[in-house]
């Protein structure tokens, strides 16, 4: 016949068995939320990261574009300031010619050549 102290020990290990099991369950479980909420937050880093990716994407050819127009009008203003300080020197000489050098330029001949340098 079983010994009531041996049934009181089964009892008991019976009892520590079942709470071992719900623990490992819960552990189980909680491992699980947290693998989860990790691929969860993986996938929006990785959506974050490739958004961010063509975000950059996009400002950096926007701003290649707006250089490259930039580029374009200061050459462009470069080749017009080059033209009229061509034009400049060109009607300069030819006021220094008309009024006979400067020996007879004389102040009425400097103000025009001041004039003509100014526009």
């Amino acid at each position: 016949m079983p010994n009531t102290t041996d049934a009181s020990v089964e009892i008991r290990l019976e009892r520590i068995q079942a709470a071992v099991d719900v623990g490992n369950a819960e552990t189980k479980g909680a491992l699980a939320l947290l693998m989860a909420r990790s691929d969860q937050s993986e996938k929006v880093a990785d959506e974050r990261a490739a958004r961010l990716a063509v975000e950059l994407r996009d400002r950096d050819a926007r701003l290649a574009a707006e250089f490259k127009e930039r580029d374009d009008r200061m050459d462009k203003s470069d080749r017009r300031q080059e033209a009229l300080e061509t034009k400049v020197a060109g009607l300069s000489r030819q006021v220094w010619i008309l009024v006979g050098g400067a020996g007879t330029l004389g102040a009425a001949g400097a103000a025009v050549v001041q004039v003509l340098l100014k526009h």
